[in-house]
């Protein structure tokens, strides 16, 4: 895992953001509720590790999945609500992979695990199959729908289901 290595910051609260001011690209903000297995709970004090490539797909300069550039941290609070404040990532290039958003999830009685990747619905390099997957799920699913606001700020909602 990435974070289990890094220094989480002390003071988290449940709004990451990832890019900063003046990061070209398309403005992003996922918003979204984390629950407990039965999917109705919410899940408070859920650390979240999230991060994502920049607008031309890359993490850094020398492209280092394990130091990312556009990264940051969160805590939930009693409601298990959160928001990552990021761009829209590209794919990488000449790759397959659709464009993405890596989460990483922990707690003092979880381990850390990410969960299955963060997609934006629309992107060409979503296969067929994986739509069909994933299709049912409402807002638990990883393909995440996303509408643009008057300022041009794309927005989406990913909820997530712990595991048991």
């Amino acid at each position: 895992m990435i974070c289990a290595k890094c220094e989480v910051p002390a003071n988290l609260t449940a709004t990451a953001t990832l890019a900063p001011k003046g990061e070209p690209g398309e403005p992003l903000e996922i918003d979204g509720t984390i629950f407990q297995h039965d999917g109705k709970t919410p899940a408070a004090n859920i650390t979240m590790f999230a991060y994502n490539t920049d607008s031309t797909g890359h993490y850094s300069s020398n492209d280092d999945v394990f130091a990312p550039r556009l990264r940051g941290w969160l805590r939930t609070g009693p409601d298990g609500r959160y928001r990552i404040l990021t761009i829209k990532p590209a794919p990488y290039p000449n790759h397959t992979e659709p464009a993405h958003m890596h989460v990483h999830l922990w707690s003092d009685t979880m381990p850390e695990h990410f969960i299955d990747d963060t997609w934006f619905e629309g992107d060409p390099l979503i296969k067929p199959t994986d739509i069909a997957r994933f299709r049912n799920l409402g807002t638990f699913s990883p393909i995440v729908h996303l509408t643009r606001d008057s300022n041009g700020v794309w927005h989406g909602v990913r909820d997530i289901r712990l595991e048991q």
